[in-house]
């Protein structure tokens, strides 16, 4: 029997009764025991509502976790998944993996590169280096899932879990998909680079039209504006050519930038030969701008490839220049960099001073 007692000083005790009957040498006695509960059923209450304060907290940790954006990966030391929210779902919907609750299927279901392109290995995966107890921040990968295609740039931390004796129990990664904000981040740095290039001519365009005024000599102009290319837009090598009726050659007679002898390889014509059929030869036939974007593999180069690549020339692009609707010569820009010229310094070069009805 429980009941409740005041002790001399008031305090409120919780006991329960107990009694027992005994015959003693033909006397029958009554034997009670009495035990004071009161510390174990307030520890029992207090179990009870941590309990529920556990319970709840659980909860609204399963629900946070559940809502979150972010994918989030739970998983045992035998690469078991164990728990994955929403978003973890929903990239496991877009594999083909026979079994997308076991890491390893997971794994396997996609190409995994590094940030500088190389392939991940499985043994590089963010949550079985925290299965051996490394702790990842933000490192990045690019994913490409086969089923459909995707290219997703994706960024993980992951950590170890442990029990109360530090031992590694499981691990959690956390993976946050930054495909959009990286393509945002490339389209503002081609933007900028553009901007660039572009604030580059305007200044080029300026400073030409600066020595055409100044110009004491042809030779001076030519080889000022040979110059100010190369100062200005941070090209490689730039080198004016005549055309010579005769031979049908375009005749090197100025140049600025890291030559090397170069020009003295040349053999250019624009005649329809492999010699003519090049970016400078073709200009100057057809009176329009040409581009070799690669010179390693565009296949009209090869008559200049080797000497080009010695130099570290990697594109070039070409300029007729026009004096009363006749073609003279050309302007030739090499840059170290394949396909390196946007299309406003394509437009903006036209419009050089000397590259158009030269005065």
């Amino acid at each position: 029997m429980k009941i409740e007692i005041c002790t001399k000083s008031w305090d409120k005790r919780i006991v329960i009764t107990d009694a027992e009957t005994i015959e003693v040498e033909g006397i029958i006695k009554i034997i009670t025991f009495n035990f004071d509960m009161t510390e174990r059923i307030q520890i029992l209450k207090e179990k009870e509502k941590l309990l529920k304060y556990v319970q709840r907290k659980k909860g609204e940790l399963s629900t946070l976790i559940e809502n979150i954006v972010d994918e989030v990966w739970f998983c045992d030391t035998q690469g078991n998944i164990i728990l994955a929210n929403a978003s973890a779902r929903n990239f496991q919907a877009k594999l083909d993996a026979k079994d997308p609750d076991i890491l390893d299927e997971v794994i396997s279901a996609v190409d995994t590169y590094t940030s500088d392109g190389s392939i991940r290995l499985k043994s590089g995966s963010p949550l079985y280096r925290a299965l051996k107890g490394e702790v990842l921040k933000d490192f990045e990968e690019n994913v490409v899932v086969p089923k459909t295609g995707e290219k997703l740039n994706r960024h993980v931390t992951s950590a170890p879990i442990k029990d109360d004796k530090d031992r590694i129990t499981g691990a959690v990664a956390v993976v946050r998909d930054t495909t959009k904000r990286k393509e945002t981040e490339d389209q503002l740095i081609n933007t900028l680079k553009e901007r660039n290039q572009l604030n580059r001519i305007l200044v080029a365009l300026r400073k030409s039209s600066f020595a055409m005024m100044h110009a004491v000599d042809e030779d001076f102009y030519l080889n000022e504006v040979c110059r100010i290319i190369i100062e200005e837009c941070g090209h490689s090598m730039v080198w004016i050519g005549y055309t010579d009726e005769e031979t049908k050659k375009v005749v090197p007679v100025a140049y600025s930038g890291f030559e090397e002898d170069y020009l003295k390889t040349l053999n250019i014509t624009w005649d329809d030969t492999k010699y003519g059929n090049g970016p400078t030869g073709k200009a100057v036939r057809t009176g329009q701008p040409c581009m070799c974007e690669n010179m390693l593999v565009d296949q009209k180069f090869k008559p200049w490839r080797k000497e080009a690549l010695k130099r570290g020339y990697a594109s070039s692009i070409v300029f007729p220049l026009i004096y009363n609707k006749n073609i003279f010569g050309a302007l030739t820009i090499y840059s170290p960099e394949t396909n390196p010229f946007s299309e406003e310094e394509k437009n903006y070069s036209k419009n050089l001073p000397m590259t158009s009805h030269l005065e």
